[in-house]
This record gives C-alpha cells, structure tokens and sequence, in this order.
C-alpha cells in the first residue's frame, strides 16, 4: 500500500498495519516478478454470519448461474465483498453475481469495522445429462404388431421432447409395434441430445 522497501532478508515483518487488504510485489535480482494479496483482519470483531443463494445454470456450457450473498447485518455497519472465480469469469465487488458459467465462487467478506467473517463458497453446475432406462417386449410371432417400447427418463432439465424416426408422436410409450429398428432422440433444457436405436 505506498511502501517500497529493499528486502535483503528472506524473513520480514511488516507491523502494526491497519485492517485492510494488502498487495506485495517482490521482484528479485534477476528481474523476476511475483504478486500476493494479504488481509489483514481485527481480532476484536464481533462475529457476522454470511450464506449464499445460487442459481445454477439451465443449459449445459451456458453461463446463466448467479449468486447472491446473505448476511446478518450488524447496526451501523457495512460491508463490501470481493470475490473469485474460474479463470477468465469477470466479476465484479457486491453481494450478487449473475451470468455465471458453471465452476467455483469465493467471496471474501469485509465490515466497515475492518472485520472479515468466514469465506463464502459456492459451486456451480452443469444440469446432469439425460439418462434412460428401458423396456423393451419382443413381438409374440413373426408378423404380429405385439412389440412395446417404454422409456424412463430421469435427471437433465425437463420438459423433455421425445422424437420418434418414423414419425410417430408417441412419447414414452410405444405399443403395437412389429419387428424392426426403431430410432428416438430425447432432449431435455440446454443438455446434448440422446439418440437412441431399437430393434
């Protein structure tokens, strides 16, 4: 913050610091340059608690997440809040985040008082891809129309569109069906569609 020093000791001491948040530079006899953020905190800081609301995102690779903190507000203080992210998201200092793609958030929260409470964390995800489970009845003979196919689709992000090759608007349920192949593709909010075959 303001101070420049020439360090000649691997070990040294910086003292009686304000709260705060504080960027070291080092840059060594070869040039070469490293960075660290510190922050200092009170230890006579009345205890604060913070949670977080969050929104994961709809479609798979999109970036709708958001995040919201909650704090118990103490009288006649306030607070600020800085946060990281995955690398390249661009976020800015509040208490709400939004336009998030999926990865790992940290907000480090700090009173007016120069107190800092425990870090907020929060994981964003992708929605699950589709899955499904089958069931399929074999025709009773040769030539009979006695086949059924039935589908059980769990987890993606529903409504689920449900599209059959030949055509038919079926669903998830398929009967009176002669021998043959049979194509379906299933797709399910901002997941990859399934395709699937059955014969």
């Amino acid at each position: 913050n303001g101070v420049e020093r020439t360090i000649t000791e691997r070990t040294t001491v910086f003292s009686n610091l304000p709260a705060g948040t504080y960027t070291a530079t080092v840059t060594d006899g070869d040039q070469c340059v490293e960075t660290c953020a510190y922050t200092v905190v009170r230890e006579d800081c009345a205890d604060f608690t913070v949670g977080a609301l969050s929104t994961n995102p709809t479609w798979q690779g999109s970036a709708e997440g958001a995040i919201n903190l909650l704090i118990a507000l103490e009288p006649n203080t306030s607070y600020t809040a800085v946060w990281t992210g995955p690398p390249g998201v661009v976020l800015s200092d509040g208490f709400s985040q939004s336009n998030l793609p999926p990865g790992t958030y940290t907000a480090y929260i700090t009173s007016s008082e120069g107190c800092q409470s425990n870090t907020a964390t929060v994981v964003l995800t992708d929605p699950a891809p589709v899955e499904v489970t089958d069931t399929i009845v074999g025709v009773d003979c040769f030539g009979a129309a006695t086949g059924a196919i039935r589908l059980g689709i769990t987890q993606g992000t529903p409504p689920y569109g449900i599209t059959w090759g030949d055509g038919a608007d079926a669903g998830a349920v398929r009967t009176g069906l002669a021998a043959g192949q049979y194509n379906v593709t299933i797709t399910s909010g901002g997941c990859p569609p399934l395709v699937a075959t059955y014969s």
